[in-house]
């Protein structure tokens, strides 16, 4: 049985996951080189299993996988600002995961 906040995350996300900007922005992604984002997945779960911090691994996409990076960013970029115009949800969930990111990152 689901706790209560379990709960109240689940029908969050679903209510995001649903929402069109997030759609779109999964249109978007689906839609990339499968070579290019299997490298830098690949390249994210190499560097997070051995401890490295975030800007380590976004100092190797942005030297090692420039093109890669210019080719997804031109993909992604338009549905993301979409989804920061035209919705309050999305826009609060990715602000607020980057401010976490940001504060995390500053701790290490």
């Amino acid at each position: 049985m689901l706790k209560k906040h379990d709960q109240e995350d689940l029908v969050e996300i679903e209510r995001i996951a649903s929402s069109a900007a997030m759609l779109r922005l999964t249109d978007s992604i689906l839609n990339l080189d499968r070579d290019d984002v299997s490298r830098i997945i690949t390249a994210y779960i190499h560097f997070k299993s051995r401890g490295r911090p975030n800007r380590d691994f976004l100092s190797f996409v942005a030297t090692m996988q420039l093109k890669s990076s210019i080719n997804i960013s031109l993909n992604i970029l338009p549905s993301l600002i979409a989804g920061f115009l035209s919705d309050r949800d999305f826009r609060e969930l990715a602000f607020t995961t980057l401010e976490s990111t940001i504060l995390k990152s500053q701790k290490s």
